[in-house]
């Protein structure tokens, strides 16, 4: 598989990191699925007043709190979508 890079900004420098073996790839795609799981329950939420995962987890538990930070993290790393060249 083709390998991609990370690229990470510190101050004015770009840093680039390989990651091999196409599992790059894998982790873009677990991060959009939990962003895409994050974007639907915001969608339940302004539609029905719905929060899916205060629904599943209870309201403001551990576990709740897990899952929106996961997608939220989820989240920072699809911005990098945006920097990735078009191929």
């Amino acid at each position: 598989m083709l390998k991609r890079p990370l690229l990470c900004i510190k101050g004015k420098k770009t840093v680039r990191i390989e990651i091999e073996g196409g599992h790059y790839e894998l982790y873009q795609k677990i991060a959009l699925l939990f962003t895409v799981i994050g974007a639907i329950n915001w969608g339940l939420i302004g539609l029905f007043r719905f929060n899916l995962v205060s629904f599943l987890f209870g309201t403001g538990t551990f576990l709740a709190n897990i899952v929106y930070m996961i997608v939220g993290i989820c989240g920072i790393i699809n911005l990098a979508l945006f920097f990735e060249p078009s191929e």
